[in-house]
């Protein structure tokens, strides 16, 4: 739930949407245009028994898209899922993209048989609705078959006439919060070392919250692997 800044009103939003606006810094946008249609418990229900309709839904996309885009110089949509997404509400992402009249860009999983069958699945749905694939990214691909994936999946795609436009290989550590991250959720800044350690990356069960005594947490020091963060409160001088 979040407070839009037009209405001052209460609204539900998608959780990304929230995470977007504040990460990115997005403040010139209000929350009611960045989740137009959302899709809670018993709303395809409604749908299908005629209480929501088409007219309805696409009012409020077409009026978010052309809000935003009026205040924005790139517009970026994200669709969750493939692009047949949203289809029991006659809604879904390649539909919507054919709406607004945008391109879309296809994310495939790493691999590349699997990758590319899923994509050609993908790419029908698109052509059915008359929307043009702008390019590939291929995530989460093996490093050490980062340079093969990237090969043939460009060879692949040519017959398509669709760019691939990057592989991301699966780090683990991309999954894994840095110590800038901890910085933006408590509001507040690293008091030695920001500049070198800032983008230093914990696993997420590499977190321990101090709530015992000295000769406890000192045990558990020895304990712990070496890369351990530890959060502990403002007043425990002790530690």
């Amino acid at each position: 739930l979040v407070q839009t800044s037009l209405t001052e009103q209460t609204i539900r939003v998608d959780k990304d949407v929230r995470l977007m606006r504040e990460h990115f810094k997005l403040h010139h946008i209000d929350y009611q245009y960045m989740s137009p249609v959302l899709i809670p418990r018993g709303y395809t229900r409604d749908y299908i028994d005629g209480k929501i309709g088409d007219a309805q839904q696409e009012r409020a996309i077409r009026n978010a898209y052309k809000r935003i885009s009026e205040i924005s110089d790139v517009m970026l949509c994200e669709g969750t899922g493939h692009v047949a997404v949203g289809s029991i509400v006659n809604m879904n992402n390649a539909k919507v993209a054919a709406m607004i009249g945008a391109d879309i860009v296809l994310i495939a999983n790493g691999g590349l048989g699997s990758a590319f069958d899923d994509l050609e699945l993908n790419r029908m749905v698109c052509q059915h609705h008359g929307v043009r694939i702008a390019g590939v990214v291929v995530n989460r691909v093996i490093p050490e078959k980062y340079e093969q994936t990237k090969e043939y999946m460009t060879k692949a795609l040519q017959r398509w006439g669709v760019p691939l436009l990057g592989c991301i290989p699966d780090r683990p550590f991309l999954g894994c919060p840095a110590l800038a991250d901890v910085e933006r959720v408590f509001r507040t800044r690293l008091l030695s070392g920001g500049a070198k350690h800032r983008m230093r990356h914990y696993s997420v069960h590499g977190g321990n919250l101090v709530t015992t005594s000295v000769s406890d947490f000192q045990e558990n020091l020895h304990m712990k692997p070496s890369r351990t963060l530890y959060f502990c409160h403002v007043t425990r001088n002790d530690i």
